[in-house]
C-alpha cells in the first residue's frame, strides 16, 4: 500500500490535475462573488440565489460532455469518403492509423481499422462505419459463410458487431465459462473461424458456435484437455476452434507468457483437441512442437500458420507439417474454400490437390520489420494488408519514458491486372 500511495502522491500527473481542479474551483467562487456583490444592490438578498448560477452552468456543461461520452450502442455512423484522410490526420501520435482485418462481403471489401470499418468498392473507399464518436477502434471483419454475414469486435465496448449487407447489428459478447474476461483475454481478444459448416469462435478460455436460428451462442462443452508433454504446468487455455466438416477442434494452449517465447528455446507445444472424445486425448502430432499464430478451414483440413513461420496441416487424426513455398505470414481461404497462404517477400499462393501456385507477388518484397499480414480473396478478387507493429525503443526504456516505433507500413493492396495495386485511405 504505501508503494500505491507513492504513486497516487508523487505521481506526475497527480499535481498538475489538483492544481486544475482547485484554479477551477476559485475561479467559480471569484465568479460567484462578483455575480452577488453586483446583482445584491438592485435585487437585495435574492442575489445570494445568483452565487449557484456558476456552479449550476458546469455541471450542465459537465453532464452533457459526460452523455456525449457515452459509448454509442446503436448503429454506426457512416462518414464519407473524402473524410477518412483527415480522421488520420487527427489520430494522437501514440496511436497511429492502423489496420486489424479485412474480408470480401457481397462484393465489397471491408477493412478494420482504428476509425472503423472501412468500405472498399474497386480499390477505391466508399465510406467508413463509425461505431463511436471518439475511440471507434476494431477488430476483424470476419467472414460467417455458413450464415451470409459479417462479424466484427467494437472494442470500445467489447460487444459483437453482426452485418447482414443492410444493417449492423449489436450484441453481448458471450461471457467464458468462468464467468468473465481477465484483462489478459480482454488483451488477447476473441478468435473467430468459420466454413460452409458454421462460425465459431473462442474467448476467454471458451469457445462457442453460431446458432443463426436461435440467434445466440452455444458453447462447446468440453473438460480439461491432457498434453502429449507430460510436464506443462497445469496451463490449459483453448485459444481457438479449428472445425474439420461439422467437427471443432479445439487449439489448446500449455505454454505461459507465449509471446516471450523467443528464437530457439525450449516450449510447451499447442495441442489440438476433439471435445466430443470421452478421453479429450490430444490428435497425434507429426513433427516439433510450434505455438498457432493464425488459422482457416477448408472443407476437408484446417490450416495453422505458427509463430515461426511453419505451416501445420490439421485433420481429426493428424497434426503435420504442411511444406510451403517459404515463411508462412497468414493464411485465409478463397470462395472455394481453397487454402490461401501470403509467404514473406515471395505472394500470395493458393494450394489445390497437393499444388502450390503463385496468385500474385508480394507487394511488400523486402519483408523487413515487424508487421501483421491480413489477405481475402472472393469471386476473382485479392486484397492484403500489412499492419506495421509497434517495436520499443531501446534507447528509451526507463520509467515513463517508454516509446515505440514501426519498423514496417501499414498498407493495404488489392489485385489489378495480376498485380497489387495500392489502396488509398
Amino acid at each position: 500500500m504505501k508503494t500505491l500511495g507513492a504513486l497516487y502522491f508523487h505521481g506526475e500527473q497527480l499535481i498538475p490535475i489538483f492544481l486544475s481542479v482547485l484554479l477551477s474551483v476559485a475561479i467559480l467562487a471569484f465568479l460567484s462573488w462578483a455575480l452577488v456583490r453586483y446583482f445584491k444592490p438592485k435585487i437585495g438578498r435574492s442575489a445570494y440565489f445568483m452565487a449557484a448560477i456558476p456552479f449550476i452552468l458546469v455541471f450542465v456543461a459537465l453532464f452533457v460532455e459526460f452523455e456525449r461520452a457515452k459509448p454509442n450502442q446503436g448503429p454506426p455512423k457512416i462518414v464519407a469518403a473524402d473524410r477518412i484522410a483527415r480522421l488520420i490526420k487527427g489520430l494522437p501520435q501514440f496511436a497511429h492509423f492502423s489496420l486489424s482485418g479485412l474480408s470480401f462481403f457481397q462484393g465489397q471489401l471491408y477493412v478494420g481499422t482504428n476509425l472503423g470499418i472501412v468500405e472498399v468498392s474497386g480499390g477505391t473507399t466508399t465510406r467508413l462505419y463509425q461505431f463511436q464518436s471518439e475511440d471507434s477502434v476494431v477488430s476483424g471483419p470476419w467472414l460467417d459463410k455458413a450464415d451470409h454475414l459479417l462479424w466484427a469486435i467494437d472494442d470500445h465496448t467489447h460487444g459483437l458487431l453482426r452485418f447482414d449487407g443492410i444493417e449492423w447489428t449489436r450484441m453481448r459478447t458471450p461471457l467464458p465459462a468462468k464467468g468473465y474476461f481477465t484483462r489478459g483475454d480482454v488483451l488477447e481478444g476473441v478468435r473467430p473461424i468459420g466454413n460452409s459448416a458454421g462460425f465459431w469462435l473462442a474467448a476467454g478460455g471458451t469457445a462457442w458456435k453460431w446458432d443463426s436460428g436461435a440467434l445466440k451462442w452455444l458453447e462447446i462443452v468440453e473438460s480439461t484437455p491432457q498434453s502429449n508433454d507430460k510436464d506443462y504446468r497445469g496451463v490449459n487455455d483453448v485459444i481457438g476452434v479449428l472445425p474439420i466438416g461439422q467437427t471443432p477442434l479445439l487449439i489448446v494452449r500449455h505454454q505461459t507468457l507465449a509471446f516471450m517465447v523467443k528464437a530457439g528455446e525450449d516450449f510447451f507445444s499447442d495441442e489440438l483437441v476433439n471435445p466430443t472424445d470421452p478421453t479429450l486425448t490430444p490428435v497425434p502430432r507429426d513433427g516439433k512442437a510450434f505455438l498457432a499464430d493464425t488459422w482457416t478451414a477448408t472443407e476437408d483440413a484446417s490450416y495453422i500458420c505458427t509463430k515461426d513461420g511453419n505451416l501445420i496441416r490439421v485433420t481429426n487424426g493428424h497434426v503435420v507439417r504442411l511444406e510451403a513455398p517459404g515463411s508462412c505470414e497468414a493464411v485465409s481461404t478463397d470462395e472455394d474454400s481453397n487454402l490461401l497462404v501470403s509467404i514473406t517477400s515471395k505472394g500470395i499462393f493458393r494450394y489445390t490437390e497437393g499444388k502450390w501456385m503463385l496468385l500474385a507477388e508480394s507487394p511488400y518484397p523486402s519483408g523487413a520489420g515487424k508487421y501483421w499480414t491480413y489477405i481475402s480473396a472472393s469471386s476473382g478478387q485479392l486484397a492484403v494488408a500489412v499492419d506495421g507493429q509497434p517495436v520499443i525503443d531501446r534507447q528509451h526504456l526507463s520509467g515513463s519514458d517508454i516509446r515505440f516505433f514501426q519498423n514496417a507500413p501499414t498498407s493495404l493492396w488489392v489485385l489489378r491486372d495480376g498485380k497489387f495495386a495500392a489502396v488509398s485511405f
